[in-house]
């Protein structure tokens, strides 16, 4: 038996498909200079779960940290507690895991709360509370968002300033491919989950760039696929297509 959770003929499968499709995927990934060999062990992992993934449910299963594009203005509800562990994973049952309280509006984000406050109001960043909420994670955390200090904060903040100014100028949000040839897939973007029926959902990954795209009105944006509701496995394609 290849794998204790799999059957000797669902074995054999997932073994033909790691070796027809994609498998360069993981190749790239052991080699890759880039990335930290705890980082490459865990999407190592992800890349082997994402073969059982097809085997399981077919050629358009979700894949890990894969790119997808999705309207922002059709996306008004977020998902607490999934976090980016679990891109790519199929959920079955009642959505989303842990109860019906786990959704929230995304205007309640205090992050995408402080960007409407900023960018449509035009208070200070200072004044919308944001710096003391980021000094808080720092503290709790030792660092937080790439920040270890107020003058790291105060920095973050003048070069979203500058992000939002260049996404007006451009009209869209880069991939994650496009700021960084480095980068796996799209990883680390704006996070979305699929619920049933193809509803999409805010992951809380990526709050500025989801709040930037809302308040610039765009159509389209890339984002991380994360989890998605097994209903929801038809419409990949459809979230795929750009």
């Amino acid at each position: 038996m290849v794998n204790s959770f799999l059957s000797d003929e669902d074995g054999m499968a997932l073994l033909k498909v790691m070796k027809a499709m994609e498998v360069h995927d993981v190749y790239n990934v052991i080699k890759k200079p880039a990335v930290n060999l705890i980082a490459r062990t865990a999407i190592f992992k992800k890349l082997v779960y994402e073969k059982c993934n097809q085997v399981k449910y077919g050629l358009d299963s979700p894949r890990y940290a894969e790119r997808i594009w999705i309207n922002p203005e059709k996306c008004l509800l977020g998902v607490d507690g999934l976090d980016r562990r679990v891109s790519g994973q199929v959920f079955l049952g009642d959505w989303p895991p842990g109860g019906s309280d786990k959704i929230f509006p995304v205007e309640d984000l205090l992050k995408i709360r402080c960007c409407y406050e900023h960018w449509l109001g035009g208070v200070s960043w200072e004044n919308t509370g944001i710096y003391q909420h980021m000094e808080s994670l720092v503290k709790q955390h030792g660092r937080y968002d790439g920040c270890r200090n107020m003058d790291d904060i105060v920095l973050r903040y003048r070069q979203l300033d500058l992000m939002f100014n260049q996404v007006k100028k451009d009209g869209k949000l880069l991939s994650c491919s496009e700021l960084g040839a480095k980068n796996f897939r799209e990883l680390g973007g704006i996070y979305i989950h699929i619920g049933p029926e193809g509803e999409t959902f805010f992951g809380c990954g990526g709050c500025h760039r989801f709040a930037i795209a809302k308040i610039l009105e765009l159509n389209v944006i890339p984002a991380q696929l994360g989890g998605v509701h097994i209903s929801s496995i038809p419409y990949l394609p459809v979230y795929r297509c750009f």
